[in-house]
């Protein structure tokens, strides 16, 4: 897994109440400089600004962990995207407006690693 794919996995882990937000960010942080490289479109940047955004409003009083939890569960319900990858490179991805295909060969041994958002 890599991690543009591993983000989703990870908030929906802290959604479903399987890790806490301090262990969301131990994993994101080290992370942030290759989310920030991202363009602006990408919906791993904007996931990942949502989370940023909702910790920065969190320290400042603003919302509570709740309110940051229902944040990023709106933002996730507002796309929808799969990414499929084979051997360390994209074959085909696809979201509620576009969908991009390819051609890739499994190779012996490796799985395929499937993430899925979903409205």
């Amino acid at each position: 897994m890599d991690s543009e794919s591993d983000i989703f996995s990870k908030t929906s882990q802290y959604l479903k109440g399987e890790i806490a937000l301090e262990a969301l960010e131990d994993w994101l942080i080290p992370r942030l400089p290759l989310f920030l490289s991202l363009p602006d479109d990408d919906v791993v940047s904007q996931l990942v600004g949502t989370i940023e955004l909702g910790r920065a409003e969190m320290s400042n009083e603003i919302i509570d962990e709740n309110q940051l939890r229902e944040s990023v569960q709106a933002f996730l319900a507002s796309v929808e995207t799969i990414h499929v990858r084979f051997g360390g490179f994209q074959t085909a991805s696809g979201s509620s407006n576009e969908v991009v295909t390819g051609t890739g060969f499994l190779p012996i041994g490796e799985e395929p690693h499937v993430t899925v958002v979903h409205r």
